[in-house]
């Protein structure tokens, strides 16, 4: 089995418990653990040798070997068999109960996670609204508060191209700021966020690559560009007569 913290199989002399029922139980690596199987009233103590990551089927995974070196019995209840093994041969075999294909429990999960894009498309376009929004109303904001300085450095013999590429710097100061300080801190919301729909049967993960971060810096890049645009034309339309009255 795969999904160790340091990517290995699990391995003989001790168990492994899954991340999530670790935490809620506070279970530590190089503790003992005393498992009592179902249908067996005997209980067994083995080392922690690791925690492993997996979102479903939380609890505890063992070497059979560990297992029966302990003096337990190893009766399993599923079975992962290969494509050399006849589907005729299992359906037929009157001591299992069911047989799951690997290939439905992948559409199956392809399906869910589809279901599901359509709310994270939306949750996306919101996003991207807001930051418009956001970065629109302090754009504006600021071009009111100054523009009388605006004015004045007109009459200094600034022109509006300028003016504008200011403008254009200041808005882009206020995105890097906003991207340097919204990256760590949309991690560290979007772990706590998937932690609250973690159970004890199941356990959700954030997942986050490279690829993810820069899509997202493209799109709010772009956006703010966009934005920063359209503020700076507005210094067009600067009054020099309105904006300088009663400067003394």
């Amino acid at each position: 089995m795969q999904g160790l913290a340091d990517n290995k199989s699990v391995e003989k002399g001790g168990i492994y418990v899954t991340n999530r029922f670790a935490e809620l139980a506070g279970i530590k690596k190089g503790e003992t653990l005393k498992v009592t199987p179902y249908q067996d009233s005997k209980s067994y103590s083995f080392e922690v040798k690791g925690i492993v990551t997996s979102e479903t089927n939380q609890g505890a995974y063992i070497r059979s070997e560990t297992f029966e070196a302990a003096g337990g019995k190893f009766n399993p209840q599923t079975l992962l068999v290969d494509k050399t093994v006849s589907k005729d041969d299992i359906k037929n075999d009157q001591n299992i109960l069911s047989v799951i294909n690997k290939s439905d429990q992948e559409k199956n999960a392809y399906d869910f996670v589809s279901s599901l894009m359509s709310v994270f498309l939306m949750i996306i376009g919101f996003a991207l609204l807001l930051v418009i929004v956001v970065l629109y109303n302090l754009g504006s904001l600021n071009f009111v508060e100054r523009m009388r300085d605006y004015a004045t450095l007109q009459v200094l013999g600034f022109s509006k191209k300028n003016l504008q590429l200011i403008t254009m710097i200041e808005n882009l100061m206020s995105t890097s700021i906003g991207w340097i300080l919204g990256i760590p801190m949309g991690i560290w919301f979007l772990r706590c966020y998937v932690a609250n729909f973690s159970t004890i049967r199941i356990e959700y993960t954030a997942y986050i690559t490279w690829q993810v971060l820069l899509i997202a810096s493209a799109l709010v890049s772009v956006t703010s560009a966009v934005t920063t645009l359209i503020i700076s034309h507005k210094n067009k339309t600067i009054n020099m007569v309105e904006a300088l009255k009663g400067v003394e």
